[in-house]
């Protein structure tokens, strides 16, 4: 059995390589400028206290053999990644030229 600081590492790289590869469908969504400025204006008046989250590095320096299968795998599983506009969130109408 797997101590669970093992299966944690393992998960930290299965969701890096899950990240890295899905990170193309998430970058066609990208915010406008006064997007972004609305999201942060909510988040200042209905969380007035809210920090950004510090995080801690634990990836290893030198992977070995079965982490970079569990990076390859998450990987792979990423590529499957698709993301769905919400309910009535649909395309643009096509514009006529005038």
């Amino acid at each position: 059995m797997q101590r669970a600081s093992v299966k944690t590492a393992r998960a930290d790289l299965f969701c890096t390589g899950w990240v890295r590869t899905a990170l193309s469908a998430v970058t066609a969504w990208t915010a406008t400028p006064e997007q972004v400025a609305a999201v942060e204006a909510f988040l200042g008046v209905k969380y007035p206290s809210l920090q950004k989250l510090k995080t801690a590095d634990r990836s290893p320096k030198n992977l070995r053999d079965h982490q970079v299968n569990d990076l390859a795998r998450g990987a792979a599983a990423g590529r499957s990644a698709v993301l769905n506009r919400g309910i009535g969130a649909g395309p643009d109408p096509l514009a006529l030229e005038g």
